[in-house]
């Protein structure tokens, strides 16, 4: 299997996780139980992580520009869940936030890590299997 297209599917499962992770929790009791507050992140994390396996799968067939699509899909969650993550840590530091928002910088933080290994991984991976000519 092509290494893009394993690092993909392994980051469809992890965010498909956390995304499960965020329903499967309720912060505000502390116990494991559906919390539909959390389904947003259920449907985030799915919609990427179904994103990921249709670039994996392209990326499988041989369809080249598909790695660099796997590539700005995991920017793009690092992007917009890295500042939310360190905001949503600081907001519950300073006592600005309720404690049970630990729980979602938790999760943000988790789909930061994730998409920073595939965000890394994918670029090495589409440069050493598409590198661009040297002048």
């Amino acid at each position: 299997m092509n290494p893009s297209s394993r690092t993909l599917r392994i980051y469809a499962l992890l965010l498909l996780a956390i995304g499960a992770a965020s329903v499967l929790f309720d912060p505000t009791v502390g116990a494991v139980t559906l919390y539909l507050k959390g389904k947003t992140g259920l449907i985030v994390c799915g919609i990427a992580a179904a994103l990921a396996v249709a670039f994996s799968r392209l990326i499988a067939g041989g369809t080249s520009w598909a790695r660099w699509a796997g590539l700005a899909l995991s920017f793009l969650l690092l992007a917009q869940s890295g500042p939310k993550a360190f905001s949503l840590a600081k907001a519950v530091s300073a006592g600005t936030k309720e404690g049970h928002f630990w729980y979602q910088a938790t999760l943000f933080a988790l789909i930061a890590v994730v998409s920073l290994w595939a965000t890394v991984s994918q670029f090495v991976n589409a440069r050493q299997n598409d590198p661009s000519p040297r002048a």
